[in-house]
């Protein structure tokens, strides 16, 4: 009985320490980029406040890489990186960095630590990868308003277990995760969307994903994978938030569409009319050569008919000219016999 009990303990503890390894291995970036000649890791904080430092460490074992103070500038740690790293700073709250001349030993995983006040730390990690899938099947077309809230829903068929869901963004040369959710953790949400992301993992099968306040960078492909111990599903939506340049555009579309209209309609009647004047004049010259080889009692009858109506123009017209006049004669009055 007691070993009984024993076994079945170890093999709760064993279940228990898989499922912890599971998600120790499941846990993604937030970011993967695909490693190329020259890359960028975009590392920018959402926070407003004061700029302590920014610091970049490359894992395993957090290697200091590189870092950047507002007071003391640039000071990069590893030799390799010098003259191969440069800061963006393209705003207050940016720790971007751009990495030139990459090989193979440039891969991994990198975070990025931006240090502020009064809010305290804001990190972010990056793996470079060789190979990433950037591909994507036929996504889903989905329209979306300014300021308006995408929902992203993912559709799954019951093929096993599901342990984790996760949402991305894709982009040209990288991929962002949004959120994740795992059976043991809930939901994670990815640092670059905190502020505008929802997600509620209590119901896994039927999660989605609602990103409020859409602007129009986040147009793009989105992508949810259903992870189950027999593979993977994904669903891939295309998202298109109309702008004032799609506006224009459409406009300007329009204003052409009605032009093309008109000028083919105008070309038509030029068209008609010309070849009815060319059909009227080669009738008028047929006529004028036949005249000649007509017997003389056709001709005799064709001036004829020529005349008589030309006649009856005439008279028609000397009708209407035609006018009674009207005269007081005075009457002379009757000599009677006298009697």
């Amino acid at each position: 009985m007691k070993a009984t009990q024993k076994d079945c303990w170890y093999f709760m503890v064993l279940m228990i320490l898989l499922s912890l390894i599971e998600d120790v291995f499941l846990k993604q970036p937030d970011s993967i980029v695909k490693l190329e000649e020259s890359i960028t890791l975009e590392c920018v904080c959402p926070w407003s406040g004061n700029l302590s430092m920014i610091s970049w460490v490359q894992m395993p074992g957090k290697k200091h890489i590189a870092a950047f103070h507002p007071e003391f500038g640039v000071a990069i740690s590893m030799k390799d990186y010098d003259g191969r790293l440069k800061f963006l700073r393209s705003s207050l709250m940016d720790g971007s960095i751009t990495i030139s001349n990459t090989t193979a030993n440039d891969t991994g995983l990198y975070q990025c630590s931006v240090q502020t006040f009064p809010k305290g730390s804001w990190t972010k990690d990056i793996s470079v990868e060789e190979s990433v899938r950037l591909d994507w099947s036929t996504p889903i077309p989905e329209v979306v308003e300014k300021g308006n809230t995408f929902i992203l829903k993912c559709n799954y068929e019951h093929n096993g277990s599901v342990y984790r869901v996760t949402f991305e963004k894709v982009r040209e040369k990288s991929i962002n995760t949004m959120a994740l959710c795992n059976k043991m953790e809930g939901s994670v949400l990815a640092v670059d969307y905190r502020e505008r992301v929802m997600v509620n993992c209590s119901d896994i099968l039927g999660v989605g994903l609602r990103l409020m306040n859409v602007t129009e960078e986040d147009r793009g492909i989105y992508r949810c994978h259903f992870s189950t111990r027999t593979g993977v599903q994904t669903t891939t939506v295309s998202l298109t938030v109309p702008g004032k340049a799609d506006s224009a555009v459409h406009l300007s579309y329009e204003i052409y569409m009605y032009i093309y209209i008109g000028a083919g309609i105008s070309g038509l009647v030029l068209i008609i009319m010309v070849i009815t004047m060319i059909c009227w004049h080669r009738r008028k010259k047929r006529r004028a050569k036949a005249r000649p080889k007509l017997h003389p009692m056709q001709r005799r009858l064709l001036n004829n008919y020529e005349q008589a109506a030309l006649y009856d123009r005439m008279k028609k017209h000397n009708k209407q000219e035609e006018s009674e006049v009207y005269a007081n004669i005075p009457s002379v009055p009757r000599r009677t016999k006298k009697t």
